[in-house]
Order: structure tokens, then sequence, then C-alpha cells
């Protein structure tokens, strides 16, 4: 069967990835893809746990044109048998370059990897252990058990470990991680604050996932209810139709929605499944993400005064996207409707790429001209901090006053 794609959106699409990532499933492949991605051409692939998976690989190379293949041994150790045959010929007849991130003492066929590999073309990175906040399907994360292990074992960050590999990924050879210039219990701080983070719960998680008994779903549907119920009534009079931003916007603009009665309408919809933008740094590649991402059903907003529905604003790139498109379709009002309160701070815990955010150009009243829209609402600060606090997701640094 074949699939097909909006021209525009090929034009986008990378033919050519420079990375590729094999188990991006796993606990450290898993936050190097979000860090790596953020400044690199990279393509994450998950490990499958199947003979499969592996014989894809060669033809996804080809593919996207990918120098460089990138895996843990984490990876390599819960390969079967006949998975490591072909992962062994693969590397043995490959002339790309392959780097090996080890991780802790080394198994029998993990040092068998390594003497095959080619010191000059191929990079080893070693390290002993790591905290990071992510949770993976595939692998535990000692952070959310009892079994943190002892202070005195050599521990890093994973985000520091991540930024040395790229500052090196053009580099041969072995190369050990550097000593940590952060304490065990720094680390420590650094992953609650970051597993903890309010970001986690409005955007990255998803919609299934249970939070405190409750899905992240509902959590978000409170947030928007709660936005819903202190909209000037007037306003709430006006709007026709609630309408998200996919795909994070959908279960707040439900809150919205059953708060002040307004049809709930899906006129927005995703061209093609691209990724989502928040973790691209490169101003100009993330607006033509944007703009090649998003498409409007023009005729169900055509002379209605829509509420538009987005979890936050950041660098308010996406949202002036939909300005425009709503703006050509001849929409009569246009009112942004955010469950979130102004983002006025940048992350000091690495949740999202450095970059220049909306709030530091403009004031909240400006925000309406800079838009050009009729109308902008955020969620109180003190109603989100409460909700937040219930959700246990309450480090809050970006959205603080």
């Amino acid at each position: 069967m074949s699939v097909s794609i909006d021209n525009d959106i090929k034009l986008f699409l990378p033919n050519e990835y420079e990375y590729m990532i094999y188990g991006g499933n796993f606990l450290f492949s898993k936050r190097f893809y979000e860090i790596a991605k953020r400044t690199n051409s990279i393509k994450r692939i998950d490990y499958k746990k199947n003979s499969n998976s592996i014989q894809k690989i060669n033809n996804l190379i080809k593919y996207y044109n990918t120098k460089t293949f990138i895996f843990t041994s984490k990876l390599l150790s819960e390969l079967k048998e006949d998975e490591r045959k072909f992962f062994t010929s693969f590397i043995t007849n490959s002339n790309i370059k392959f780097i090996l991130i080890e991780i802790g003492s080394p198994t029998k066929f993990t040092t068998y990897i390594k003497s095959i590999l080619n010191k000059n073309k191929d990079l080893i990175y070693s390290f002993s252990r790591f905290l990071t906040y992510v949770i993976s399907n595939i692998q535990d994360n000692p952070f959310y058990s009892s079994n943190l292990g002892k202070e005195k074992e050599e521990t890093h960050l994973a985000d520091d470990l991540i930024n040395e590999l790229l500052a090196n990924i053009k580099c041969t050879g072995i190369i050990k991680a550097s000593k940590s210039l952060k304490t065990y219990n720094e680390i420590l701080n650094y992953v609650t604050q970051q597993s903890k983070a309010a970001l986690n719960l409005i955007y990255r998680k998803k919609p299934y996932e249970i939070v405190k008994n409750k899905s992240v779903a509902e959590w978000r549907m409170t947030l928007g209810t709660c936005l819903g119920k202190n909209i000037n009534n007037k306003i709430c009079d006006e709007i026709d139709i609630i309408v998200p931003v996919p795909e994070t916007g959908k279960t707040y603009a439900q809150g919205i929605s059953f708060s002040i009665s307004k049809p709930y309408v899906e006129a927005l919809y995703k061209k093609t499944e691209i990724g989502r933008s928040l973790d691209i740094q490169d101003k100009n590649i993330r607006k033509q993400f944007i703009k090649n991402k998003l498409g409007l059903i023009k005729s169900l907003v055509k002379d209605k005064v829509v509420g538009i529905v987005d979890e936050a604003i950041f660098t308010g790139m996406t949202l002036k996207e939909v300005s425009l498109l709503l703006k050509e379709a001849k929409a009569k009002k246009i009112y942004f409707l955010i469950p979130s309160p102004e983002c006025s701070n940048k992350c000091t815990y690495n949740m999202q790429p450095s970059r220049e955010f909306l709030s530091e150009k403009f004031n909240k009243k400006e925000l309406k001209a800079y838009f050009n829209i009729d109308g902008i609402f955020f969620q109180e600060y003190n109603l989100f901090k409460t909700i937040m606090n219930e959700s246990g997701f309450n480090y809050l640094c970006c959205f603080k006053k």
C-alpha cells in the first residue's frame, strides 16, 4: 500500500539524517534523542525485540543516507542470539561510522563488539552510571525506585554526558566521560526537579498515562475547565466554536468547551505525522516546520468567532501561524485560550531548548496586537499552581512570576 504525502510536506521532511540512534526507547538513548534533535539531524529508531527490527536497519540507513549509527551497550544486552549475529554482520560489513555508548561494566558481547569496531573510524564513549528523569517502556529507571545505589559510586547527570558526547561526536577512538563536576546529591536534586516539571504534565506526557490515579487527559481537562470558568461571560457568549491546536490542545479544549457550553470543533489538523515542534531550537527551521505541519478546514471557521486552545505560549510561532490561517479563512473573530500562565522564564533544568521566549519581547497587553487577534486569556497563576501541586508536577520555573 503506497502512502502519499502533501507536496509541501515533502519539501520539508528530511531526505537525509546525519545520525541514527537505534534503541531509542532505552533510558539514555531516549534522553539523548530529546537533546540531540534540538541541533542535529537525527532519526530515532526504537528496538522492537525481534530480528526483523534489526534487519531493517540497512534499508533505513540507505533510505536516509545516514552517515553515523549510534547505539548503547544496554541495547546489546537485550539482543538475542540470532539478533547478535545479524548485528555483528551489520557492523563488520558497513562503511558508516558507529558510535557505541558504553554504560557500566561491559558484557562479553559488548567487549566483542568493541573489538570489531574501527578505532580510526568509530567512537566508543564510556561512563559508569547516570541519572535521568525519563521513563522508558523497555528499561527500568532506578531514579523512580528506592534502589539508587550507593552515593560513593561515580554517577553522572545524563544531560552532562549527552552534551559532552555531542561536543565530541565527530571524534574517533575511545573517550571516557569527564569526571562530573556535580556531587551525587546535586545530580539527584537536578533530576528530581526535571521529573516534577510542569512541562511534563502539560505537554510531554501521553494523555492515557496515569498521574495520581487520574489520566493525564483528565488533568488537562481540569485545567481547561478552570480556564473556561474564568473567561469573561461576554466573551463566552460571543464564541461560536472551540478549536484545539493538535495534538496537545485537544483535551484542554474539551474542558473549555464543556465549561462554557460551546461546540468543540477540530478545524485544525496535522497534515502528516512529522513530530513535535517544541524541541526544535533553530528559529527558522521551527517556523518552516510549523508552517508545513498545520492545516485548517476553512469552511468550519469562516464567519465564526473562534476560541483557539494551545497548552502554552513559549515562542508563539505556532499560534502566529494559526492566526494567519484563520485570517485567510475569514474567521469573524479570534480569541486565544491558554490553560497555563504566561511563560516568563527560561527553563533552568534543560526541559526545553534555550531560545528567546515571546514574553521577553512583548508584555501581555502587546500580545493581542502581535498575534492580530481579538483577545487572549491565560490561566491564573495561583490556580495553575494549585492544580500542579495536586498532580505532583509542581516545579513551575518556566511560569513563576
